[in-house]
Parts: structure tokens; sequence; C-alpha cells
């Protein structure tokens, strides 16, 4: 009995000296794998800085979402060329229940729009402050 006490204990101590740097190995992945989601939350955060949703537009089939925000721009006194939106869309599927011919529906969907520099973003939100009576005609 005693030479199988023995045995026992080094099979103990071999899985210890085993499973030891394994569960050392998975808590520091598990706090690789936090620090890593919180850089991603950071970095998701800084991007929405530089978005705008614009609301109340007309929505005309085929129009070209990144044109009416230069023109929106330049209605506003800012000059915006292509390089400076990094992308403009429609947002939510079109209400397509009350649809004519070239509006779709009488609310038209919001207008989502990343721009490069966030410094533009605060340049036309405060613009559009000062200019509260503007219209999207002709737009």
């Amino acid at each position: 009995m005693d030479g199988f006490e023995k045995r026992l204990e080094a099979v103990e101590h071999r899985e210890l000296a085993v499973t030891t740097p394994i569960t050392n190995e998975v808590v520091e992945l598990q706090e690789t794998v936090s620090q890593l989601r919180l850089q991603l939350n950071e970095r998701d955060q800084e991007s929405l800085l530089g978005d705008l949703d614009i609301g109340h537009i007309p929505e005309i089939k085929g129009e070209n979402p990144v044109h009416i925000v230069t023109v929106l721009a330049t209605k506003l006194g800012i000059t915006l060329e292509d390089r400076d939106i990094v992308f403009a869309e429609r947002f939510r599927a079109p209400d397509l229940r009350n649809s004519t011919d070239n509006v779709s529906g009488e609310r038209a969907r919001r207008l989502v729009v990343r721009l490069a520099r966030r410094q533009l973003r605060d340049d036309l939100l405060r613009e559009a402050r000062v200019r509260r009576n503007i219209t999207s005609a002709y737009i």
C-alpha cells in the first residue's frame, strides 16, 4: 500500500506541475482579451465622434448621399471635398408602403455621415446652429 500512495502522490504532483502553467496561461489570455475588448470599445467611441445624423432631407430615388452632404455643407458655408467624407448613407430600410415614383414615403430616412475629421463635424454643427432657419429646398 505504501508504494501505491507514493505513486499516487507522484501522479498528483506531475498533474499539478502541468496544470499550473496552463492555468496561468489561460488567465493571461483572458486578461489580454479583456484589454483588447476595451481598446475596441474606445476606438468605436472615438470613431463615432466624427458622425453626423441628418434628418428631414427629402429622399429621391437614385440620389447620391455624398453629393447631398457636400451641397448641404456648401449651403452652410463650409467647403467639403469627397475625401472629407468617409461614408454617407440613408439609415434603415425604405418605407415602401407609402412610396410614389420619386419619393419613398412621407417621412424620409435619416442620412448618416462619417467625416474624416472631428473638426469638420464641429464646424458643420456650429454653422447649422447659426443658420437654424435654413431649409432643404434645392438640395
